[in-house]
C-alpha cells in the first residue's frame, strides 16, 4: 500500500513539473484584444457552392484553381505527367497545344509554389515575433496577378477554338468548386 502512495505521489508530482515546465516555456500572446477581433474580421464567413451558383466564383478563383488541378509539380513522374495529359486533353485543346497548355500550366505552378513559399515564410517569423497572424492580402494579389499572366500567355499561344475550348472547360469547373469569402 506504501509502495502504491509513492508511486501515485511520484507520478503527481511529475505531471506537475511537466505542466509548470511546458507553462513557463510557452511564450505568451502579445496581440491585444482589438487585434484578435481584427483577426476574426478577417475570416471568411460565406460558402460559395458552385453547384447552386457558379456564377458568384470569380474567375480568377476558377482558373487557379484550375491551373493547380491540371499542372504537375517540378520532378514529376510518368504517371503524373500522364494524369496531366488527360486532364489536358479533356480540356479539347488542339493536340499539336497540349505540350504548350502542359508547360504553360507547369510554369504556372512552379511560379505559384515560390509565392506560397514566401507567404509561408514571412507568416511564420510574424507568428513567431509578435505572435500574430499575417495578412494575406498580397499574397492574394500576387497569386491573381499569376493568374492574369497565366491566361493572357494561354490566350496568347492557344487557336481561337482551342482557347474557347479551355474556357468553357474553366467556366464548367465552377460547378465542382466551393470556395470561402
Amino acid at each position: 500500500m506504501i509502495r502504491y502512495a509513492v508511486i501515485r505521489s511520484y507520478v503527481i508530482f511529475l505531471a506537475v513539473l511537466v505542466t509548470f515546465i511546458a507553462l513557463a516555456l510557452t511564450p505568451g500572446k502579445s496581440a491585444s484584444a482589438s487585434q484578435k477581433q481584427d483577426d476574426m474580421a478577417n475570416m471568411p464567413t460565406e460558402v460559395i457552392d458552385g453547384a447552386k451558383n457558379p456564377e458568384l466564383i470569380s474567375d480568377s478563383d476558377a482558373y487557379h484553381m484550375f491551373f493547380l488541378t491540371h499542372s504537375v509539380l517540378a520532378g514529376a513522374g510518368q504517371k503524373e505527367l500522364n494524369e496531366q495529359q488527360n486532364l489536358i486533353r479533356q480540356t479539347r485543346v488542339s493536340g499539336s497545344e497540349n505540350a504548350f497548355v502542359a508547360m504553360t500550366l507547369n510554369d504556372f505552378r512552379v511560379q505559384y509554389e515560390e509565392l506560397v513559399a514566401d507567404y509561408n515564410a514571412k507568416a511564420t517569423e510574424r507568428q513567431t515575433t509578435t505572435g500574430l497572424g499575417y495578412d494575406p492580402t498580397e499574397f492574394v494579389k500576387s497569386r491573381d496577378a499569376l493568374v492574369l499572366a497565366t491566361r493572357n500567355k494561354l490566350r496568347d499561344g492557344l487557336g481561337t477554338v482551342s482557347l474557347a475550348n479551355l474556357e468553357g472547360r474553366v467556366q464548367a469547373f465552377k460547378s465542382n468548386m466551393k470556395i470561402s469569402r
